[in-house]
């Protein structure tokens, strides 16, 4: 085996978490792993290594080998059909992941720009943006119970590109924004904290989801349930669970099509079916719920805190549960059950009609201090 094809077998057994292939000798071995480092910002093999990449394999060496060829070689900027992506100094790693998240999943320039942030050139940060954790069987079950929910009931398709703004609430969570890109059926997502950014990265709404090298596996279920949350309100609930930021957004609004939204920088929709009269989503960015909505999930979160029962194995909740679960607007996933909570009052005088019920499912996990708005001790 070759210089080169032993540098190339080695960074797929890594992308994989396989075992890496042995070196006839110390020698060969250093010779493959410096080639190996001028090659990991070609485009062609950080695009390959992103699409072989599984979770488990070692994404994090390759990041850091990247990382020791920018310093050493002097390594500014990347290009691809994203464009140049700059590679800044103390960051060389992370953004080696972001240039092989973009060549390897499609990343346009547009869309790139757009989960960047406006202005940016270079992904800020470490790709660290300080989310809380959630329970993960928890949240990887809600996640599921809202993606089925938005398969089966979908009125809107979006395309183009989208800025989520949360309540204070699920903000307590280290998020700031929610950052999409919609084309072809395909999304990709950055999450701005208040530490960093987190991302861009493909995400796909299935419950088997795999991740992506670029989010820690610690957060994957945080990031799972706000993404497939924001996409349930966003296709099912539409106007009413995401409304316009501002007024006067929706009367510039422009045609749908992925052709406008690039053009404009924001984000279309369409209703599925179509209507014989066509509706189209207001462009721009969109609040995560009007405020009445956000008060009445508020109330119900504050209820509902820790009502939410994980089941044995085989268990399946009561009609009664799950009817009173969608009194208070609480998805609930498979395996779990709704207990009531014990406050004065009926549901009916606490909250009422909730079409954002991927924010209310967010709600009703985050810890205590979060869903009170208050500051942890």
């Amino acid at each position: 085996m070759g210089r080169e094809e032993l540098a190339t077998a080695c960074a797929e057994a890594a992308a994989r978490g396989d075992e890496r292939p042995r070196a006839p000798s110390a020698w060969g071995a250093a010779q493959a792993l410096l080639r190996l480092a001028r090659l990991l910002w070609r485009e062609e093999t950080a695009g390959s290594l992103r699409r072989l990449w599984q979770p488990g394999g070692r994404w994090e060496a390759l990041a850091d080998l990247a990382a020791a060829a920018a310093i050493a070689w002097g390594i500014e900027r990347a290009a691809g059909p994203m464009g140049s992506l700059a590679v800044p100094a103390g960051a060389e790693g992370h953004a080696w992941a972001v240039y092989a998240e973009a060549v390897g999943t499609g990343l346009s320039r547009h869309s790139l720009h757009h989960l960047l942030g406006e202005g940016e050139e270079a992904p800020p940060g470490g790709g660290r943006p300080g989310l809380l954790h959630t329970d993960p069987d928890t949240s990887f079950a809600m996640a599921r119970s809202l993606l089925e929910e938005a398969r089966g009931r979908a009125r809107y398709a979006v395309e183009g590109a989208l800025r989520v703004l949360p309540p204070r609430e699920v903000a307590a969570l280290g998020l700031r924004e929610l950052r999409l890109w919609a084309e072809g059926g395909a999304v990709w997502a950055a999450i701005a904290g208040r530490e960093g950014l987190l991302g861009p990265f493909r995400w796909e709404p299935a419950p088997d989801w795999k991740g992506s090298p670029v989010i820690p596996q610690q957060l994957l279920p945080t990031v799972h349930l706000l993404l497939a949350a924001a996409y349930r309100d966003l296709t099912v609930a539409g106007e009413a669970g995401m409304p316009r930021r501002h007024r006067q957004e929706e009367k510039a609004a422009a045609a749908p099509g992925i052709a406008a939204s690039r053009a404009a920088g924001a984000a279309t929709g369409r209703p599925l079916p179509q209507p014989p009269r066509r509706e189209t989503l207001a462009q721009g960015t969109r609040l995560w719920a009007s405020p009445r909505e956000r008060a009445v999930v508020r109330r119900a979160a504050a209820m509902v805190r820790g009502h939410l029962r994980r089941l044995p194995w085989g268990w399946s909740p009561s009609t009664d549960a799950l009817m009173a679960a969608a009194s208070y607007g609480i998805p609930v996933p498979p395996g779990h059950t709704f207990v009531r909570p014990h406050a004065r009052g009926s549901p009916g005088e606490h909250t009422g009609p909730v079409t954002a019920r991927g924010l209310a499912a967010v709600m009703a996990l985050l810890p205590q201090h979060a869903a009170t708005g208050r500051t942890a001790p």
